[in-house]
């Protein structure tokens, strides 16, 4: 049974698991949808079946990467960046920042992580491709087609996410098809035989049926980055307007203008998790150490965010002093740490999955220990995080 102080870690999970894309703070799913209204986009572009190999690299034209924030700021397990590669010729990636009706209003520190995410980001592209990352603010349509037209791209690569959840996602797709730009969607599903990857409707409604529908489904790999100089940079100059040193597009309730603030505990060591360089270390660390320790080197200053959440995470950790295992959940760990990761995409749910594997973790059914509120392992929790993941993806 779990123990009455950890009952609000469900919600907590929730929270964490499934971004907020809307400015309701106080309406969480404990379920996704029913399928019939689920309209998860099949991914229609696989990094491993290569249809534009046969580009000549020296003539082909810039491919756009679309960078959205929506688990996909990171290089590795990219298929985006993959697709780029592949098509030899110079790789353009670009991030809007939405202005006016079609702008998403996120919590500042959901913002914090993207802008975090982005600049980590950028550092990786130009230090192992010389290639620069482009920052564009207004209405995602026109910027892309205008960027694309300006470099003459003839592609433009971005992740199966829904189109009709605001941000711009599906105005931007419509217009560079209507400007003849091929858009190549892609995606990282931890299962790609799941049926679901082809029909979204598939996906079962409860959290026991998807733990039974994975039980024969290994869970895919994740796939390396490109190459240090694999992708080739634009030979010209591309207006960009870098990334902005504060969030932008928050919400007044959520920035504690309108009442008590909202920040979570743990605010500046998730903040560090927004970056591949540093998550990736994380993840490794976690299977090197443990769970506990892995707890007790990042997870034993709740911070100093003045939240009743976080303030409530500082009192339970006054419990126990240098133990936070002692205390918290036997998922909150890998949960606290990695589900803001995988939410911009730092990481990916299989990077996730594969190092709980590597840890020892062997099953490929989710709940293979009694249910989500069973006991489990180190390396069993970190799967969790990477399967909730992928379930309210």
């Amino acid at each position: 049974m779990l123990h009455p102080s950890h009952r609000p870690l469900l919600l907590l999970i929730l929270l964490l698991l499934h971004p907020l894309q809307s400015t309701s703070l106080l309406h969480v799913s404990p379920r996704p949808p029913p399928a019939a209204a689920r309209k998860r986009p099949v991914a229609l572009f696989s990094s491993n079946a290569n249809a534009d190999a046969g580009e000549d690299a020296g003539s082909a034209p810039p491919t756009l990467v679309w960078l959205t924030g929506r688990g996909d700021l990171r290089l590795s397990d990219h298929g985006g960046f993959r697709h780029a590669a592949a098509c030899g010729g110079p790789t353009v990636p670009v991030y809007v920042l939405e202005d006016g009706p079609q702008a998403v209003e996120q919590p500042r520190s959901r913002a914090a992580r993207t802008l975090a995410a982005l600049r980590g980001l950028r550092e990786e592209l130009e230090g192992s491709h010389g290639v620069p990352l482009v920052v564009r603010r207004g209405s995602a349509a026109e910027e892309l087609t205008a960027l694309a037209a300006s470099i003459g791209a003839s592609s433009c690569a971005v992740v199966a996410d829904d189109p009709e959840d605001g941000g711009g996602m599906r105005g931007g797709i419509e217009a560079l098809e209507a400007a003849g730009v091929r858009v190549v969607r892609w995606g990282a599903g931890l299962r790609r035989a799941a049926p679901w990857e082809d029909r979204p409707e598939l996906l079962p409604d409860t959290w026991e049926a998807y733990s039974d529908a994975c039980a024969g489904l290994p869970a895919d790999g994740p796939e390396d980055a490109p190459s240090p100089g694999g992708l080739v940079p634009f030979p010209g100059e591309i207006r960009s307007e870098g990334v902005p040193e504060d969030a932008p597009l928050t919400h007044p309730e959520w920035n504690g203008e309108g009442g008590d603030p909202t920040d979570a505990p743990y605010q500046n060591f998730t903040l560090s998790m927004s970056t591949e360089q540093f998550a990736t270390e994380a993840l490794r660390r976690y299977a090197a150490d443990g769970r506990d320790a892995f707890a007790s080197a990042f997870l034993s200053d709740a911070g100093s965010a003045p939240s009743l959440h976080a303030a409530a995470a500082r009192r339970l950790l006054a419990g126990a002093p240098g133990q936070p295992s002692r205390v918290l959940a036997q998922r909150e760990a890998p949960f606290r740490a990695f589900a803001p990761a995988l939410a911009v995409g730092s990481v990916s749910a299989r990077m996730v999955r594969a190092t709980a594997e590597g840890a020892g973790h062997s099953s490929s059914r989710p709940d293979d220990k009694g249910g989500f509120l069973g006991q489990r392992d180190g390396p069993g929790a970190l799967a969790d995080a990477a399967e909730w993941s992928e379930y309210f993806r």
